[in-house]
């Protein structure tokens, strides 16, 4: 049985977490998927990896690996914030409402490479073949918030994530069937085949408030360099204000710290004047770098970097902090001020029982 468990700061410390299962499922917050998705190829209502995906409602795990062929919901098309269907949007944010120095939790997904500290939440649905879908968060929150990393041209220590509950570091906050991606089956059940979404950027909030599938907050978003809108602008920020199909640039690579080989990749962004320029100083974002990209050095892509628009940038969160490990990549992101935690503790699956639809053997040599 699913259940909600929301935790405020100061009620992470609290004995009693849990509370009453929710009426109905908890609406997934908007995502976008990789272009080598295969809902974008199985899907019979075409998807793009351009277009923001939510508002699914029960039933959920109608993915397009069952019929009927469903999929992720439209939540916000991509013509409408300034794309094309042929775009690949990296990460995208409505605006962070904490404080840029509020303590926060991380929400998090990773690409179909990583694997996850072992023993966390993660390291066990990616043993199940199904991480890369999931949407993930600390255990805790992080000791300072992003503005108490930076500023004035210099870097205070990376933070860490607090815990004063046991527990993994990591755990499973909604699972990917919640969104109808691929493949649609529920935590700790083994997707022997490990065909699956891979979820590219999460908000833990809507874009659209009124269902008209056009952004009512304004979409922070990246974009892969490939694209035909922004080609060779990894590491460019650009908004769409509210109701807006022209983008703005919000803040140029060298504004975060970064150089225009770089792929800046899932982000968080305080627009503090909410005024769709970056103010150095005034504004912040929090965000990763993809595999390849030369700032990164010997860093890794599951790192977390926080940039005050100045030109500089720091190391928020080290990848270790998340529970991922070096060798992972951290492909979207969100802050928060309060954990929720929409699934039951997933644990690794017996190879030898029944696995997912259509699979009724259970034979773990079969390889489909």
């Amino acid at each position: 049985m699913r259940h909600l468990c929301a935790l405020g700061v100061s009620a992470l410390a609290a004995a009693a977490l849990l509370v009453p299962p929710a009426a109905a499922s908890p609406p997934p917050d908007p995502i976008s998927i990789d272009a080598h998705s295969p809902s974008i190829l199985l899907c019979q209502v075409p998807k793009s990896s351009a277009d923001i995906y939510g508002e699914v409602t029960f039933p959920i795990g109608q993915g397009c690996d069952v019929a009927p062929a469903i999929g992720p919901v439209l939540h916000v098309a991509a013509p409408t914030y300034g794309l094309t269907a042929a775009d690949e949007q990296d990460g995208h944010s409505n605006g962070e409402r904490t404080a840029p120095d509020e303590r926060v939790a991380i929400y998090f997904s990773g690409d179909r490479a990583s694997q996850g500290v072992p023993g966390t939440h993660y390291a066990i649905e990616e043993n199940n073949g199904q991480a890369a879908g999931d949407r993930y968060v600390t255990f805790g929150f992080t000791a300072v918030g992003p503005g108490g990393v930076i500023g004035g041209g210099f870097c205070a220590p990376p933070t860490t994530i607090v815990q004063t509950i046991p527990g993994p570091r990591n755990q499973l906050s909604l699972n990917q069937d919640q969104f109808n991606l691929i493949p649609s089956i529920r935590p700790s059940v083994l997707n022997r085949r490990r065909i699956l979404d891979n979820t590219d950027a999460l908000e833990i909030t809507r874009f659209d408030l009124n269902g008209d599938r056009v952004h009512d907050l304004p979409v922070y978003f990246t974009v892969d360099k490939v694209g035909p809108s922004f080609p060779g602008r990894p590491s460019d920020i650009f908004v769409s204000p509210p109701g807006a199909a022209a983008p703005l640039l919000f803040a140029p690579a060298a504004q975060i710290g970064v150089t225009n080989q770089d792929n800046v990749d899932a982000i968080a962004v305080w627009d503090v004047n909410f005024n769709f320029v970056a103010d150095p100083g005034i504004d912040f974002i929090v965000f990763s770098l993809d595999r390849g990209s030369p700032s990164l050095g010997g860093a890794s892509a599951a790192d977390l970097w926080v940039s005050d628009f100045t030109g500089n940038r720091c190391l928020y969160l080290p990848a270790g902090q998340l529970g991922m490990q070096r060798c992972d990549n951290v492909d979207a992101v969100d802050v928060e001020n309060v954990i929720q935690i929409h699934e039951e503790p997933p644990f690794e699956a017996d190879p030898v029982e029944p696995h997912e639809p259509g699979d009724p053997t259970g034979d773990p040599t079969e390889t489909g």
